[in-house]
């Protein structure tokens, strides 16, 4: 008789946990032509930011692209900025990526957008131009001690493996 109470127990209680753990992010539109990020693909692991205003990116610049929207991120978790591979062939980079918005942040997401190619990069109001990933924060401990376990790694510096 009591089974299925017990089993609709079990069942809210992982649902509960479930959502306890599901970051929520909250977003203000500043004007008529942001766009809240969004997926092309049910599966894909980012979402995509759109910016709201045309931007011209000549090659060696960076621009501030505005995105017109504000986030409020649940306390524990952060945003992290990644490149869209299309616009990276073309020489669009991220200059400060993996870029940060942390969950106290309160200001209009802007994106610093570089140009390392050799072509004139144009975005409109619209246009996708990164990725987002909502990341948990990880909070390591640190301690100064002597490092016990040394492996063959990290004697030559950058590029220690070799560089093919």
């Amino acid at each position: 008789m009591y089974q299925w109470i017990e089993k609709l127990s079990t069942r809210i209680e992982n649902e509960l946990r479930w959502w306890l753990n599901m970051p929520l992010v909250t977003f203000t539109q500043m004007d008529y032509d942001a766009r809240l990020p969004e997926r092309s693909y049910k599966e894909d692991a980012c979402d995509d930011v759109r910016i709201n205003k045309n931007v011209k990116i000549y090659p060696g610049q960076v621009v501030q692209a505005a995105t017109g929207i504000i986030s409020e991120i649940t306390p524990g978790f952060f945003i992290e900025f990644r490149p869209r591979s299309g616009l990276a062939s073309d020489g669009m980079v991220i200059a400060n990526s993996p870029a940060t918005i942390d969950s106290n942040y309160r200001g209009e997401w802007k994106l610093l957008l570089g140009n390392i190619g050799e072509k004139l990069i144009v975005l409109e109001t619209g246009d996708r131009a990164v990725q987002m990933r909502v990341v948990r924060l990880s909070r390591p401990r640190y301690k100064i001690d002597k490092i016990r376990s040394w492996t063959t790694r990290g004697s030559d510096g950058i590029g220690s493996t070799g560089l093919a």
